[in-house]
């Protein structure tokens, strides 16, 4: 179960069903101050639920996948389910029990406090809903999808080959090319969601590319040679029972990237323990000087989440007895859910994006002088974290390289 981590993320959601055209005023959802925030850290804990048992769930070589990225499209979605299905996307995580008015307000907030763009981060997202000429969607789901999403409504002729290029084009754009296509057909879609993010970040300090030099890791089908980049810091560290963790900064200090490094010989059997783990590593890493050798990597990596959103219980969303009535009188269900991802780390900082169409049908002491090596030259994991807000942005198991 391994691929790419990611800094970018598309999810385009095909509704396949009827036909008429959208339209509703935008009118903003009012919130509460007091309420927002507190339910924030619930939907932020239910995220970085999901992205925890997808991790664990999904199959591959390396896998790579953005937990805020994916709930956020499915979080989309969400806001037309109704009665078991609307209850399978709190069971699976993908939302937490609260009202759905304080989601869409929790929603809209932690979206409006993510930082702007600079020259040393950029961390850029959109959301979008396409429609085939003629299908009407209900205006309270448009409404909604506005304000907590940033939605934006388009009717295309999903006949036109230009439609197809429209869509995609969108999710290229977003992504800086990272994700030149999403989508290969609008053959039986009526409706799509798309939701694009892209991540760039540099470290706050940055690896001397002198002292990048080749080496071996030892992956769990193959020994491989890699160009690994040192450095010798002070970092965040902590060192727990079969696992090490290190914190690399970006500039600002607001986002990191967590290398967590399993003992060797365990390849990445603490999968399981994974969240308490690296929660355990969080509350109690402390500043010391580490010499860290980490690989440069450029991954990629393709999946359908069908199976695993279905093994963590929103298998409802995927039979003829979903209920997405919420956004359509036609009744829908989802039919594939296609996850991309890409990652570059080097030197400088990383790069990363990620795609996702889902796609609905009808129907101790120490001495302080002394750096403590850690060399990451074996399976590991690797998250990417907002500590401001504890999202985890992206989420990593590297089996290979």
């Amino acid at each position: 179960m391994r691929s790419a981590i990611a800094a970018g993320f598309a999810i385009a959601l095909a509704l396949l069903g009827c036909g008429c055209s959208a339209s509703a005023a935008d009118v903003p959802v009012k919130c509460s101050s007091e309420v927002a925030p507190m339910i924030q850290t619930r939907v932020v804990t239910a995220q970085n639920d999901l992205g925890f048992s997808l991790l664990h769930t999904v199959s591959g070589k390396n896998v790579f996948i953005s937990p805020f990225s994916i709930a956020q499209a499915l979080g989309v979605v969400y806001l037309g389910a109704r009665g078991a299905t609307a209850k399978a996307f709190v069971k699976s995580s993908v939302v937490p029990p609260v009202d759905p008015s304080d989601f869409t307000c929790a929603s809209q907030n932690l979206r409006a406090g993510l930082p702007k763009a600079d020259s040393d981060l950029a961390l850029e997202f959109a959301n979008a809903l396409w429609v085939r000429q003629g299908l009407a969607l209900k205006a309270s789901f448009v409404e909604k999808a506005k304000a907590a999403f940033g939605a934006d409504v388009t009717s295309l002729d999903f006949a036109s080959p230009d439609a197809l290029r429209t869509v995609n084009g969108w999710v290229s754009q977003r992504t800086k090319g990272h994700i030149p296509t999403i989508l290969n057909s609008l053959a039986d879609a009526e409706a799509i969601v798309t939701n694009a993010v892209y991540f760039k970040a540099l470290w706050e300090e940055a690896f001397t590319p002198a002292l990048t030099a080749p080496g071996h890791f030892m992956g769990a089908t193959a020994t491989t040679s890699v160009p690994f980049m040192n450095l010798t810091s002070t970092f965040s560290y902590y060192a727990g029972s079969g696992f090490e963790l290190v914190r690399l900064g970006y500039r600002g200090d607001r986002f990191a990237m967590y290398v967590v490094l399993p003992k060797q010989g365990t390849g990445l059997a603490m999968e399981s323990t994974l969240p308490e783990a690296f929660a355990t590593a969080l509350a109690h890493a402390t500043p010391r000087r580490v010499n860290l050798h980490l690989p440069k990597m450029h991954l990629a990596y393709e999946t359908d989440l069908v199976s695993p959103l279905t093994d963590i219980g929103l298998g409802v969303a995927f039979s003829d007895s979903a209920d997405f009535s919420g956004i359509s009188d036609k009744p829908l269900k989802i039919s594939s859910v296609i996850h991309k991802t890409t990652l570059d780390v080097d030197e400088a900082g990383t790069t990363a994006t990620a795609a996702t169409a889902v796609v609905m049908v009808a129907t101790a002491r120490y001495d302080p002088t002394v750096p403590i090596v850690v060399k990451v030259d074996h399976p590991f994991f690797c998250i990417i974290r907002d500590d401001k807000t504890g999202a985890v942005l992206f989420l990593g198991a590297i089996s290979d390289l």
